[in-house]
């Protein structure tokens, strides 16, 4: 089975750079600009392996999908990359930080965590 990386990520350069690096480690690669988008196709996080996710979003935050998630008791690995300074915070006041495993601030070296999962 192929590892598939599902990334929501709004600014196309850095959701670009990701797709870039997912494919070199061998993921397919399935990227989503909107929540509403994802949240529409919600089904491709049944098989992720990674679900790498920015905060702010043009439509939205990444609140409702994290709900949405929590509702299909989704369970994938998730990676906030967020510069946001408030976005652990008002994840946690939703009650949903559980489903926040690793945090970074768009200037994280991506490498490794795509070779932790190659």
């Amino acid at each position: 089975m192929n590892k598939i990386v599902v990334i929501l990520e709004d600014e196309e350069t850095v959701a670009n750079v990701l797709d870039m690096l997912a494919k070199r480690y061998g993921f397919d690669s399935k990227k989503y600009c909107c929540v509403e988008d994802l949240i529409n196709d919600i089904h491709v996080l049944d098989n992720a392996t990674l679900f790498i996710t920015d905060f702010n979003l043009n439509d939205s935050t990444v609140i409702p999908v994290l709900k949405e998630m929590k509702t299909r008791n989704l369970n994938v690995y998730t990676m906030l990359n967020s510069g946001n300074p408030n976005a652990v915070k008002d994840i946690e006041n939703a009650g949903l930080l559980e489903f926040i495993h690793e945090i970074s601030d768009k200037t994280m070296n991506f490498r490794s965590l795509f070779e932790r999962f190659a």
